[in-house]
């Protein structure tokens, strides 16, 4: 019973999928469709916030309240995620930088392919965690975690601003997303 609690703790802290079961995801299937929804419908919002406050409020929109509700729905969606799931549902970490990389700032087009490359992205990660070492699983949560430290040790580079410029987008141009 104790190897039992300690495993599923060690599973729970490194991130893995095989202790998946409906009655725990049931919970998660409305908010996993709700939030990503609501945050779909406020792209304008979000692509105003890459503009600044400054241009926001020449604009007539107070984005304080916005930015307080976006983190209000966010933390609940990490949390539920993160309860669910374990230190995996952190994924999110990675995967929006990448995406953003890949489709440029526009909240419109971001929002889905993040969400889309994060699922893929697990669904690999688990595939590679249990054909690494035969017979046994490792915890994605180690997989993910080298992906993580290794795109973060690249970007490091504080002359080298070329990550972050693609992560950010060009500024100038986030006018037109507004």
């Amino acid at each position: 019973m104790i190897k039992e609690g300690i495993q599923s703790i060690t599973y729970w802290l490194m991130g893995s999928v095989a202790g998946a079961s409906w009655p725990t995801h049931a919970r998660m299937i409305p908010l996993s469709i709700v939030v990503p929804l609501f945050f779909y419908t406020q792209a304008k919002i979000l692509n105003l916030m890459l503009l600044g406050d400054d241009t926001a409020v020449t604009l007539g929109v107070d984005l304080h309240l916005y930015r307080q509700g976006y983190l209000l729905v966010s933390a609940l969606m990490v949390g539920f995620a993160v309860y669910a799931a374990g230190m995996i549902g952190f994924v999110g970490l990675i995967v929006p930088h990448v995406s953003r990389m890949l489709v440029g700032a526009d909240h419109r087009k971001l929002l889905p392919i993040a969400a889309l490359s994060g699922a893929i992205f697990l669904v690999w990660a688990d595939v590679l965690c249990r054909v690494i070492i035969p017979q046994t699983e490792l915890p994605i949560g180690i997989l993910v975690f080298h992906d993580r430290c290794t795109l973060f040790y690249l970007s490091d580079d504080k002359e080298d601003v070329w990550f972050w410029q693609r992560c950010i987008g060009d500024r100038s141009k986030a006018w037109r997303f507004a």
